[in-house]
């Protein structure tokens, strides 16, 4: 099935933090929970830090499937 795409939006790891203070944090599959005080600080240090580059893709990966696609209707 094509789909016609008008635009792309962009957004950062803030963004994405202040979003959550409104909407409601989210809980990741590993448990851990993405909301309105932590997640510019989970993606920008605390992924970086503790884990692989392997892991660190997955989690990028699970926190755009847990965040973002959930809310536009051709990723349900």
């Amino acid at each position: 099935m094509a789909s016609r795409w008008d635009g792309v939006i962009a957004i950062d790891p803030l963004f994405l933090q202040n979003m959550l203070a409104v909407t409601g944090g989210v809980t990741m599959p590993d448990g851990s929970v993405l909301d309105g005080t932590n997640t510019a600080q989970m993606l920008l240090n605390i992924v970086y830090a503790k884990m692989t580059p392997e892991k660190k893709g997955q989690a990028f990966r699970r926190c755009r499937a847990s965040c973002v696609q959930p809310h536009h209707p051709e990723c349900r």
